[in-house]
């Protein structure tokens, strides 16, 4: 009996040491983070917010990149954007955008961090102009996060590259008419998906959709949705899931 009450007591005194340092922890975080807050930083995080700019956005989103999924960051980023202005056409974009993030992200296989460990910096000391000799485990690191993350396009000549697939893989993992949209900003036009499947949706929810129905790569304008499915499948290898409940109706319709 008198074990078990001393038991007891021993137990009691480290439940309340450990209160009392996470509180002391709590405190000491609290007033460092108030030292290092002044009236320029929240002028600099408000004006942040208003341009649609995330603060500090280098030093975030590295660790980021190291850590997490491409496409689920891609999801995250374009869920979590800020509004830059008051026009509706602008918003509907922003929501378009997120729609198109999340059915993105429904054919990834949720699990742990990536492989390795995180990508470092270059010494600024190092020369720039001859090649310099890696170690082989850092070369293995490099490799396997690369193998995991979304291919992209070659730097400095995206054009080239996305064309490049467009015109010769057996399934691309761009979209035609997001390249061929020259209104658009670079970063949708030569967006490189997981993998066909992400096209296919990514057609089916947004292209397919879009009145008139035109092809803006071969500048063909087509009748109906299932023209422009048939046109897709031939001539891009895009093979379109949407099926049409009543097809009579939606000829009829168009007629």
């Amino acid at each position: 009996m008198c074990y078990l009450r001393d038991e007891i007591s021993l137990s009691a005194d480290g439940l309340v040491k450990t209160r009392n340092t996470r509180k002391r922890l709590h405190r000491s975080l609290r007033h460092e983070i108030r030292e290092k807050f002044d009236e320029e930083q929240a002028f600099l995080d408000i004006e942040a917010q208003l341009s649609g700019t995330a603060v500090k956005e280098e030093s975030e989103d590295s660790p980021l990149e190291d850590t997490m999924h491409p496409l689920q960051l891609h999801l995250v980023q374009s869920l979590l954007s800020y509004p830059v202005s008051n026009s509706l056409e602008d918003e509907w974009h922003r929501g378009d955008t997120g729609t198109a993030a999340v059915v993105q992200y429904c054919d990834v296989l949720e699990g742990g961090p990536l492989r390795g460990r995180p990508k470092q910096k270059a010494p600024e000391s190092a020369s720039p102009t001859g090649p310099i000799a890696q170690p082989k485990d850092l070369q293995q690191t490099r490799s396997d996060i690369d193998s995991c993350k979304v291919p992209a396009p070659v730097r400095g000549k995206p054009l080239r590259a996305i064309r490049e697939c467009l015109e010769t893989a057996k399934q691309p993992e761009a979209c035609f008419q997001c390249f061929a949209s020259e209104g658009l900003p670079d970063k949708a036009r030569f967006q490189m998906f997981h993998d066909p499947g992400c096209v296919t949706r990514h057609f089916d929810a947004i292209h397919l959709k879009e009145e008139p129905l035109k092809c803006k790569w071969c500048e063909v304008g087509l009748l109906h949705r299932m023209a422009f499915q048939r046109h897709s499948s031939d001539v891009h290898r895009v093979r379109s899931r949407w099926r049409c409940p009543n097809p009579m109706q939606g000829l009829q319709k168009q007629e």
